[in-house]
């Protein structure tokens, strides 16, 4: 029964792949952390009254949440979007451009995922 699907499942794992614990790179208030072929987190550290205005995105979505403190996703012809811990903001690839800034006076971190530009 049961045992029988779990000695399956532990038998086939890739176990040598280039997933794993990487050394984050920092670049200002963007932090790298992981770095793989379909995907990039990067972590972004805002604080109040310093935006990060983003670099051009190439065409490609991007998913934000907060994890830390709230912050205000701003976009040219766009209402603000409020961007809260626990919830996931996604920006189409239609948006070019952006600026994020954290709400208040309070420091945000916000995670941003995205896949690679295709430019």
């Amino acid at each position: 029964g049961r045992d029988r699907y779990i000695a399956r499942g532990l038998a086939t794992p890739a176990l040598h792949t280039s997933a794993g614990q990487l050394a984050p790179e920092a670049d200002g208030a963007r932090t790298r952390l992981i770095e793989q072929k379909y995907f990039a987190f990067d972590r972004i550290d805002l604080k109040p009254a310093v935006p990060l205005h983003s670099e051009p995105a190439a065409g490609v979505p991007h998913a934000l949440v907060a994890v830390e403190g709230s912050a205000v996703l701003h976009a040219e012809g766009c209402e603000p979007v409020d961007v809260m811990a626990g919830r996931a903001v996604v920006v189409p690839a239609a948006i070019q451009d952006y600026r994020l800034e954290a709400s208040g006076a309070a420091v945000a971190s916000v995670i941003r995922s995205q896949p690679p530009a295709t430019a």
